[in-house]
């Protein structure tokens, strides 16, 4: 399971997390390195990136949304594995990474 900070506009104008630019580059990753196919893995995102201001801070709220989201999925996808890309994706995983 692969969770990424936040869509791009890319992402949302296709519909799936990582579109674009930013999935040729976590294809080739993948491919290269894990020796994986996208296809083998579960990826999404946190939605936290407000669309309107990109640039505002993101609340306690709106990670616990984005955390009991993250973790329905988890339970569902059952992963072996998880990668977090990001501070905010790791954040919305692990609240206990906000005191550092």
């Amino acid at each position: 399971m692969i969770v990424g900070e936040a869509p791009a506009k890319e992402d949302i104008a296709h519909g799936y997390p990582f579109a674009g630019n930013s999935g040729e580059l976590l294809e080739h990753v993948l491919s290269r390195f894990a020796f994986i196919n996208r296809d083998d893995a579960y990826v999404t995102n946190t939605f936290l990136r407000p669309l309107q201001k990109p640039e505002s801070k993101i609340t306690d709220d709106e990670y616990d949304r984005v955390r009991s989201r993250l973790h329905t999925e988890i339970l569902q996808v059952r992963p072996k594995y998880i990668l977090a890309l990001g501070r905010p994706a790791i954040r919305a995983l692990i609240p206990e990474v906000s005191k550092y």
